[in-house]
Formats: structure tokens, sequence, C-alpha cells
């Protein structure tokens, strides 16, 4: 008997689908003058949210995500008061959260049995860079006009000479993104073989390799150590420790700067340059000023607001703009102290998962894979990853009388 087509689950498929081939897409409706169409995506994620919304039984926990995306609102109206600044923050970072948060049900459940589905991607994903470490595609590079703005289709860029290949998917690391989440179902599939797990393991790890992103490649191997090896120790530990790098480390990043002066004077310099000096950068640099926008161009206890950092600055606050490049630090802009509340909130459910279901043990693994790649990105502005989280935050809300299969 066939399963029932469930127009949301439906919708969160060809979401993905233009996410992982939305280089060639905007590329074509550029061509054929229609590329305020790749909006569609956006339009997707709205319907999302009013058709999860019926089915959400909310609860004090909702309340209390909305009272502080509320004061998060108010405070960006102080110390960014740009409406369109915030409101790009509203399209592209709070409506993915959202979605994850109110189709929490329809995202786990798929993702654990359409299997084949997500194979597929993970599929075009790796075909899509394997092809493009031999040949050019005619988007690279794309930019084009919407309205004043430009807009980038594909992001085209090098490290130390070395092309960072995106495939199919606009930028690099959202290529090495799209590989990591894949390859991620495909590990925590019970029926796999072992040495299936394996060659698709070792699949990803050249995928991610191509793109140059560090942060995944290192992610991806964790996380394969910790599955496939089902190592016996605390998986609640690890993500105590894995938080508490991703607050310190950027807070007394000062502190780790002589590690990596010795470093600079003790190995081949062209390894530094590749392997070492981004991340050094961030100690110095990006880190450092990320925190500035909350001292300096906004509050110590509330931050800027939504929109006071990252991606919403591009068009508005180029002058001060900061990408972040860590999660506590982008959540601490946006958010303030209040970050430090959701983290703890975060910790405390792992804390209390036993895995006696299927469903904790993908909630568990999300959650790995944002903590860890978020020590050193800001994850809540890759869209993939910001719906997984605000899944897991859904999760975490839900009725305590519903139960999981």
């Amino acid at each position: 008997m066939k399963r029932k087509i469930n127009l949301e689950t439906f919708l969160i498929k060809l979401y993905i689908i233009i996410l992982i081939l939305e280089a060639p897409i905007r590329y074509i409706l550029n061509l054929l003058d229609l590329a305020i169409f790749i909006y569609v995506k956006d339009m997707i994620l709205i319907l999302l949210i009013v058709l999860g919304l019926k089915n959400i039984k909310f609860n004090k926990g909702h309340f209390v995500v909305f009272i502080i995306i509320s004061i998060s609102f108010i405070t960006a109206n102080i110390y960014v008061g740009n409406i369109f600044q915030i409101g790009f923050f509203i399209l592209k970072i709070l409506i993915p959260f959202l979605v994850g948060m109110v189709q929490y049900r329809n995202i786990l459940e798929d993702i654990q049995k359409s299997k084949k589905f997500y194979e597929i991607c993970f599929g075009i994903v790796i075909l899509g860079v394997l092809l493009n470490s031999v040949i050019t595609f005619p988007w690279e590079g794309l930019k084009y006009n919407i309205g004043n703005h430009v807009i980038l289709g594909n992001r085209s860029w090098k490290t130390v000479g070395q092309k960072r290949i995106a495939g199919f998917s606009r930028a690099s690391y959202n290529a090495a993104t799209y590989i990591l989440f894949f390859v991620s179902l495909i590990q925590l599939d019970n029926k796999k073989q072992k040495i299936m797990k394996l060659f698709c393991c070792i699949v990803a790890i050249i995928g991610i390799i191509l793109t140059t992103t560090k942060g995944i490649l290192i992610t991806c191997i964790l996380f394969y150590i910790i599955n496939f090896f089902n190592f016996k120790f605390n998986k609640k530990f690890l993500i105590n420790i894995l938080v508490t790098i991703m607050i310190l480390l950027p807070i007394f990043s000062i502190v780790c700067d002589p590690i990596f002066e010795y470093l600079k004077n003790n190995i081949e310099y062209e390894i530094y340059i590749k392997y070492v000096a981004s991340f050094r950068d961030r100690l110095q640099n990006t880190w450092p000023i990320a925190l500035e926008l909350a001292t300096k161009f906004g509050n110590v206890f509330l931050g800027r607001g939504l929109g006071g950092i990252g991606a919403s600055q591009f068009y508005y606050e180029s002058e001060i703009m900061s990408p972040a490049d860590n999660m506590f630090v982008y959540m601490y802009v946006t958010f303030g102290v209040t970050v430090l509340l959701i983290i703890y909130y975060i910790v405390k459910k792992i804390s209390k998962m036993e895995f006696r279901n299927q469903t904790e043990l993908y909630v568990y693994n999300i959650i790995l894979i944002i903590c860890s790649y978020g020590i050193v990105v800001n994850i809540l502005e890759e869209q993939l990853l910001c719906i997984l989280f605000g899944s897991c935050i859904g999760y975490f809300l839900k009725d305590k009388k519903i139960t999981d299969e």
C-alpha cells in the first residue's frame, strides 16, 4: 500500500532540492529574466509555517521563545534602526528557524523514513562537487541585479590559490554542509552495512576536502568516529565540552594566540597558511570585532537585536559588518545574555535524553553537528542547519504527552 503524500513533507523535499541545485537554478532563471522567482523558496518556508501552526500545541516554552524574539526585535529597533536590515534577518534566519520549530515532527520523521530521497540528494551534491573539480560550470561567479541590489548567484573564490568548489550549490561551504548532513543520515541508518557507511564517509570526506571547508571536515570525522565505532562514552558530556569550547574560545581568544604564534614559527609556512591561519584570524580579528558590535554598537546585556550581525549587515552596515564565525557570538550579539539561557536549556534537554527511540538519536546528532561546526561558523545563516536547529528546539518544546516512535 502506497504511503499517503503529505503536503508539508513534499514542500520540505522541494525546498531541499532547490537548495542543493540552487546555483544552476539561479543561472537558468537569470537567463530567462525570471531571477525573482528564486524567492519561491522563501514562499515555501512561509507556507510551511502557516501549515505547521495548526498542529502545534502551544505551551509556556513557545511563549518564552516569543518573548525572546520580541525583546530582540525591540532591541534591534533601538540599536540597528533599519527596518529593511531587521526584515532581512526575519526572512533569512528567523523564518527558517520557525519552520523547523513548527514542522519538527514532519522533518524528524521524514529524515528517518525517506532514506532513498536523502541518499539521492547526497549523490547529487557529491556529483556536482566532483564534476566541478575537473570542469568549470557556467554559473561560477554568477552575479545579477534585482532592483538596486547586486545578487551573488554563486560564490567563486580561492583559498591559498586553491579553488573552493561549490558544485551545484551556491557556495562551497553550502555544498560541504549538505554533504555532512546527508552522509550523517546514512551513518544513522541501522539497515546500512558498515562497509557501505565507510564508503559513503570516504566519499563525503573527499567531497568536503574539495570544498576546503575545514570546520565541516573535522565535524564529519568526529561524527563518523562516534557513530561508526559506537564508542561507549558519555555522549551527553561531549555536547557539554563542545558548548564550553564554543563559548569560551571567542571570549578568551587572546589567551590562545601564543599557541598559534608558536605553530607559525615551528611548522612549514604553507601548512600554517592552509590549515591554521584562518583559525588564528578568528582569534585575532573576527571574534573580538564581532563582540564589539554588542559592547560598542549595542548593549552588553541586550546585544544589538535581530539583524545586528552577519549577512543582514551586508547591504546596510557594510562598514562594521562581521560574519561572527561562531554560533555563540552570533546569538550573543543578536539576543544578548539570553543566549546563555538558551544554551543551558539545550544542554539540559540533552542531559535528560535516554536514547530509547530513533528520534532522540537523530536530534542528538543534529545538535552534535551544530555544536561542533558552530565553534568556527555561524550555523544560523546556513538555512538547512537553521531549519534543523529549529526542529530540535521544536522537539524539546513538544508537549510531554506526545510520544515518539
